[in-house]
């Protein structure tokens, strides 16, 4: 029974045991407890910025109106891993890559994805 404050509702789903232990079978490891790391340029940089990341692997993205830096646009270098620690040297090293190139970076950032259903294979 499902319910609150006096209403309920009776849920219906039939999962076996096996299933409902199994998981997702189309999430593997690298959907749980990753660390996503942003850095954040002026677009003006992207050019450089772009040549440097492609060359250390990492991925970019332009993205308008940023929920914490406004409506402008932004030029994104993002990269994944599984340890905190290498995550956080990668992105100091990165960080002072684009500043010995010129690039202006406004904002270094490492979240914790606990979960995630887009492993970037789909």
């Amino acid at each position: 029974m499902i319910g609150s404050g006096g209403t309920s509702r009776t849920c219906v789903c039939t999962v076996s045991e096996t299933d409902r232990d199994a998981g997702n079978p189309h999430l593997n490891k690298k959907d749980y407890m990753n660390y996503e790391c942003h850095i954040t340029c002026k677009l003006e940089d992207h050019v450089e910025a772009e040549k440097i990341a492609k060359w250390h692997g990492w991925k970019t993205s332009e993205i308008a109106r940023d929920p914490l830096l406004g409506q402008d646009t932004y030029f994104y270098l993002t990269r994944h891993h599984d340890d905190l620690i290498e995550m956080h040297k990668e992105m100091n090293f990165m960080s002072g890559c684009l500043r010995n190139a010129g690039c202006t970076v406004i904002r270094e950032k490492i979240e914790l994805t606990v979960y995630d259903t887009k492993s970037g294979t789909q």
